[in-house]
């Protein structure tokens, strides 16, 4: 557990909100996470919450809940521009806070002799020089999420197509074509051997009839069936 609790009030945030915290080492039961005794530990208020590092080169840390963990790799850069732009405010900046462990609370630094004061002419130079990273950065990550946006809204319209053609049992590309179908070069007559000699056109259309659909001649527009006969008109036995 962290011996350090930010003190919650209702001004929190705004802009007479002290940005940097005391010197102590807090105690964090995060096991990835090795304290370095040696080294001071630094707190800053950034972005309404509570970020902190060993020393000039340590990795920054995030306050959550009561205890002090890794931030998110994706968010080091943007942090770490932000801890870097405190630093040189306050370097020339005469609202320096110091925590009171007696008071628990922030306390104005007494201002150093022939210490600068931030005017227009500083916050103009600051801007020049730092503000041009700052928007960089958030150019370069809302280009990254615009790409990811773009791509994730391309994968859901294969998805959704690989569901249609799924549907209708296709396969990639290779679907068959709605509408007419080409018969050209096709027979579809059933010729029928073996028939009793005594059979009529109806019993033999009858019969045809139930073996599937009988295309109608168009010129007489009856079922289209015939009975083959000899050379004297007798019945030879089959058909179709």
């Amino acid at each position: 557990m962290s011996d350090f609790v930010p003190e919650v009030e209702e001004n929190e945030g705004e802009e007479d909100t002290p940005m940097v915290a005391s010197n102590s080492k807090p105690e964090s039961t995060n096991p990835n996470i090795q304290a370095e005794p040696e080294q001071d530990f630094s707190r800053r208020f950034i972005n309404d919450k509570w970020y902190g590092k060993y020393g000039d080169d340590g990795n920054l840390l995030e306050h959550v809940g009561d205890d002090w963990v890794p931030v998110d790799p994706e968010m080091e850069e943007l942090l770490s521009q932000l801890w870097f732009e405190q630093e040189e405010q306050e370097k020339n900046s005469n609202a320096h806070y110091d925590w009171d462990p007696e008071k628990n609370e922030w306390v104005p630094k007494a201002k150093k002799e022939g210490e600068e004061e931030v005017n227009e002419d500083f916050i103009a130079e600051y801007q020049a020089n730092y503000g041009v990273q700052y928007e960089e950065i958030y150019k370069k990550m809302d280009e990254e999420i615009q790409q990811k946006t773009a791509q994730a809204v391309e994968e859901e319209e294969k998805k959704k197509e690989r569901k249609r053609k799924k549907k209708l049992g296709l396969k990639g590309d290779k679907g068959k074509e709605e509408g007419w179908v080409d018969r050209s070069g096709k027979v579809f007559a059933v010729y029928v051997s073996n028939l009793p000699l005594n059979i009529t056109e109806e019993e033999f259309t009858e019969f045809m009839s139930k073996c599937g659909v009988i295309q109608p001649d168009f010129r007489t527009n009856k079922p289209k069936c015939k009975l083959y006969r000899d050379d004297d008109g007798e019945l030879k036995g089959d058909g179709r």
